[in-house]
């Protein structure tokens, strides 16, 4: 969502770096003006304030309308996205959150590739879940560490997929896990449906 929102430039609306609009200070009119009795005073408030209002509710009906019951009714009565985010970010955070966490892997381990499910909706589906637990991935600073980091996530998420795949793909898992080093998931993906097609 967050890439949707940067995309379309609303993100600093989200955040508040872009916060409710305020009215200008009215200017003084210098004495010239006010000899010839020609004071401009332009604040253009009211309109800057219906477009930020606007806005807001362009991204409060984005947050409600792709959002399951439960969650969009609880939305109408915050009034600004920042809130809204805030309301996002602490109740479904799973940074070190250890029952959400079990709750996702655990998802992960009882999850089977059906009968007529091809190989593409499957990865798509364990995507999804893979998405859900990055969030509880622990914040590095050292490349070094970021590099091994990527390695071990990579490796995962291979067992996760070709665990939950169907028998009739045995030998082509089989072969995958004999091999060293272990083979990329894209290069098992990309393995497994050319044996579905064949």
């Amino acid at each position: 969502m967050t890439v949707f929102f940067k995309g379309h430039k609303l993100w600093r609306y989200v955040t508040d770096s872009i916060p409710k609009p305020i009215p200008n200070p009215k200017s003084k009119a210098t004495d010239a003006e006010e000899s010839s009795k020609i004071v401009v005073t332009t604040d253009d408030y009211e309109e800057r304030l219906e477009e930020w209002k606007s806005i807001q509710s362009k991204i409060l009906s984005c947050f409600i309308n792709t959002s399951i019951h439960s969650i969009h009714n609880l939305l109408p009565r915050l009034e600004t996205t920042e809130a809204a985010w805030k309301f996002f970010a602490d109740r479904y955070n799973c940074t070190n959150d250890s029952s959400v966490e079990f709750y996702i892997e655990s998802k992960f381990y009882q999850m089977c590739q059906e009968t007529s499910q091809s190989i593409s909706d499957f990865y798509s589906q364990t995507s999804t879940i893979w998405e859900q637990l990055s969030t509880a991935d622990p914040p590095l600073v050292c490349s070094k560490d970021i590099e091994l980091f990527v390695k071990y996530r990579d490796r995962r998420k291979f067992i996760h997929f070709v665990i939950g795949l169907r028998e009739d793909f045995e030998p082509t898992r089989a072969s995958l896990l004999s091999r060293y080093p272990t083979p990329s998931l894209d290069a098992a993906i990309n393995e497994h449906i050319s044996e579905e097609n064949r």
